[in-house]
């Protein structure tokens, strides 16, 4: 058997059918404590934490021992941020030191994203936000400037809560890893996993 090969600090927010299968994915190529799955639902995750299984949304599914479950979103937030420093000033040759996967449904996204600037604010150099959500949201005038409703595009909410910069594509091949098959094969549609990468001087946006 090979070694887990994964060392990159990952945090998955949110523990439906997909964050919990695309958590398992990472955490079964990882070494302990680099992958993370923040829970929302505090029941859920006492019985996730009981029985390492997801019997709600991916029944018969193990969670690897390698996987850690968290309950509070900020310190979960603040333990990726440090491993992803360390990872940093470890790993200077590389450009990708950090990855937040927003596992959320459409309905969920702008929340998310939001949360998450509260927390860490802009991400630092290296660091990288996915999203998994699909389809359009309806969002209502926040501010006078903006029309009374609108329809909008994940990329269009994550960047607008996370004030990301510029739009970039590359394909899949591009980024510095494999998805793993399985997580392709979980998808019902094409994957598209977009991904924000902050870069020095500015950040960047990139869709795998």
């Amino acid at each position: 058997m090979s070694s887990p090969e994964l060392t990159l600090p990952t945090l998955v927010i949110g523990a439906g059918a997909w964050g919990t299968a695309v958590a398992v994915q990472f955490a079964g190529r990882a070494q302990t404590g680099y992958v993370s799955l923040w829970v929302r639902d505090p029941q859920q995750f006492e019985l996730l934490k009981k029985h390492r299984e997801n019997r709600r949304y991916l029944p018969g599914v193990r969670l690897p021992e390698q996987l850690v479950l968290c309950r509070e979103f900020a310190s979960a937030c603040a333990s990726w941020r440090e491993q992803a420093r360390a990872h940093r000033q470890s790993n200077v040759v590389q450009s990708l030191h950090g990855l937040i996967i927003l596992a959320t449904p459409m309905a969920g996204l702008e929340e998310a994203a939001a949360g998450l600037m509260q927390q860490l604010g802009p991400p630092e150099p290296g660091e990288a936000i996915a999203w998994l959500a699909k389809g359009l949201a309806l969002q209502q005038q926040k501010e006078p400037s903006e029309p009374a409703s609108a329809l909008k595009w994940p990329h269009e909410i994550v960047q607008h809560q996370c004030h990301a910069g510029r739009m970039h594509h590359f394909p899949g091949q591009a980024l510095p890893w494999k998805w793993p098959e399985a997580f392709r094969l979980r998808c019902r549609w094409p994957a598209r996993i977009f991904v924000w990468r902050a870069r020095s001087p500015s950040p960047a946006m990139v869709a795998a």
